[in-house]
């Protein structure tokens, strides 16, 4: 990847910002800023960013086309709100999430952080109810075949897997995805630094972000833990990678039920050092 590091002269007020902020000391300010050591980079964007001017430009990027922050960003109280407010949501309605949606909210869940800067998070998603019907009846099918096995007794979750596949069978209570139109699975290759904690992050940033539009998420440790440890071979079925770490799945989707108050936690745990 070209670094392609510009900084516009006319514009450039040589601050000096970019050079102090940079984690990996690759800036030198000569009568503007240069970049002094380019094999360091590790394409973060934090000149692009602190620049108060606009003067720099990298990878090709157009500091006009990121998002402008002074002004943009919720105060503490609406931030409060919004983390004290979520809820894993357990009833859904029948319909679809726009696709448009779905693409805008993962494309902002890309700023997430990364081990290293790394970026390497696949967003899977099953974005049909019908779809997601079809996978829930395979998936069912393929963990019934294995789930009493003896050798399956011991694996994380097993205690759970009798009711889920004799509640969907018996009942079609699913507990699966809970009803929900829609799954999202993350995963990252294994030469990522942090793969699994990059997709646990990403999705935490998805579900605030899905509840300021109007989305409810759960938290799919059932889906995750049939995915890991009974049905691995579901990864080819969604088109992951087989060599890809699973980070973890959330059903999301239009909720039917509105929370007009925060739960209340208890004390907090903090050791001060």
């Amino acid at each position: 990847m070209m670094i392609n590091f510009k900084v516009d002269q006319e514009t450039c007020i040589s601050c000096g910002l970019c050079v102090e902020d940079c984690p990996q000391n690759c800036i030198e300010m000569k009568k503007i800023p240069v970049l002094a050591q380019p094999q360091a980079c590790i394409a973060c964007q934090h000149c692009l960013a602190i620049c108060p001017v606009g003067a720099i430009s990298i990878f090709g990027l157009d500091p006009k086309n990121s998002t402008e922050l002074i002004g943009s960003l919720p105060d503490l109280k609406s931030m409060t709100a919004l983390v004290q407010g979520r809820r894993s949501y357990r009833h859904y309605e029948g319909r679809n999430v726009e696709p448009s949606l779905i693409y805008d909210l993962i494309n902002t869940v890309v700023y997430a952080p990364t081990g290293c800067n790394a970026q390497q998070v696949l967003f899977t998603v099953i974005k049909e109810k019908e779809k997601l019907a079809d996978f829930r009846e395979w998936l069912i099918a393929e963990l019934a075949k294995v789930y009493q096995l003896p050798e399956y007794q011991k694996l994380p979750g097993a205690r759970f897997m009798h009711a889920v596949v004799d509640s969907w069978r018996n009942n079609k209570e699913d507990i699966l995805f809970r009803s929900a139109p829609h799954v999202m699975i993350t995963s990252a290759p294994p030469t990522a630094p942090c793969a699994r904690e990059d997709g646990v992050l990403a999705l935490s940033y998805f579900e605030l972000l899905s509840q300021s539009a109007g989305l409810g998420t759960v938290w799919d440790g059932i889906v995750y833990l049939t995915m890991q440890y009974f049905v691995p071979h579901a990864k080819e079925y969604l088109g992951i990678p087989n060599d890809h770490v699973l980070g973890y799945a959330m059903a999301f989707g239009y909720p039917t039920v509105k929370y007009p108050r925060a739960v209340q936690r208890k004390p907090i745990k903090i050791n001060y050092v």
